[in-house]
């Protein structure tokens, strides 16, 4: 806790020793800017009883950036193939990524800007029995900072303030 001391010995006195403290709290609970990164944003879904066609997630990008890896589980299929489409209002584009019946993590560099749309469907499914495919499917979407991204937030310090009179 901070002391601060109210001095003078008349009240025009003791008037310019507080505007004097009041002053200096200013100066020090003055607003700071700090830069703040967004974290690295995992986009995960899953699929029970999966068939081609099943639309696995749907997803809106507030922020530019890229989908850098795809991680992925089946169970009871030897193969899906996923398709990843990515698009806007001028762009769009489509992926596919085929995934086994084990884990399995694939790198991929699909850029994704502000706005876009991604829709995960399953394209095609081989090796699936009676028992029902089970998908599971996760994301890694990476922001791009160097596009405005930083964003500033706002700290103010707080002060203990105690006011004494001498």
């Amino acid at each position: 806790m901070r002391t601060a001391k109210i001095r003078g010995k008349n009240a025009e006195e003791r008037i310019e020793s507080i505007s004097g403290l009041i002053g200096d709290l200013q100066r020090k609970m003055a607003m700071k800017k700090l830069e703040v990164m967004p974290s690295i944003v995992p986009l995960s879904c899953s699929a029970d009883d999966a068939k081609e066609g099943t639309v696995l997630m749907k997803y809106l990008f507030p922020i530019t950036g890229k989908i850098n890896k795809v991680f992925s589980v089946m169970k009871n299929a030897r193969k899906v193939g996923i398709r990843i489409d990515v698009s806007t209002a001028n762009y769009a584009s489509a992926h596919n990524v085929v995934v086994g019946d084990s884990w399995r993590n694939t790198e991929v560099a699909y850029e994704v800007k502000e706005g876009s749309l991604i829709t995960v469907t399953i394209d095609s499914i081989e090796g699936a029995g009676e028992t029902p495919v089970e998908v599971y499917l996760s994301l890694l979407f990476l922001a791009d900072v160097s596009r405005s991204v930083v964003q500033k937030i706002e700290e103010t310090r707080a002060l203990e303030f105690e006011a004494g009179v001498e």
